[in-house]
């Protein structure tokens, strides 16, 4: 998962409270989740040894994020 990973560094930082009112709340999770991945370099370990989305979401519910495997993979897509 790591290697193909879209990286969100060079964009500008995420206005939260605008894209939560912006998208469904799964992906807004997703966004947050994301953007926390993005800051802190032990979880950005531990998603890119995840071996496939179910990980990924499994990671993210021990940080208190909400979404599905299903809503990754539209996310991953674009």
């Amino acid at each position: 998962m790591g290697a193909n990973k879209q990286h969100r560094s060079s964009q500008a930082p995420l206005d939260l409270k605008r894209t939560y009112q912006k998208f469904p709340m799964s992906k807004a999770q997703l966004i947050a989740f994301f953007a926390k991945v993005d800051a802190d370099p032990a979880l950005r370990l531990q998603v890119d040894a995840a071996t496939d989305g179910s990980a990924v979401v499994a990671i993210a519910h021990t940080e208190g994020f909400l979404f599905s495997a299903a809503s990754l993979s539209r996310h991953q897509r674009g």
